[in-house]
């Protein structure tokens, strides 16, 4: 008997593999593709500030620290 089930539930998904697999590979390849800009998207921007900022900060810690 469950080997009959087997076969029913095997007819019945088979022709939705081939349109599942092609919905897998598109939406891995979206988010590849934007995990891809988003680190491109990052490496071109400089942090140069943020070193500044943290110098600045120290610098009002210290004060604090002083007075």
């Amino acid at each position: 008997m469950t080997d009959v089930r087997q076969q029913v539930h095997e007819q019945i998904r088979k022709p939705f593999r081939g349109r599942n697999a092609l919905i897998g590979l598109g939406l891995f390849g979206f988010c590849a593709s934007v995990f891809t800009y988003s680190i491109t998207a990052v490496k071109q921007e400089s942090f140069e500030d943020v070193d500044a900022i943290v110098a600045e900060r120290r610098r009002q810690q210290e004060a604090a620290k002083k007075a």
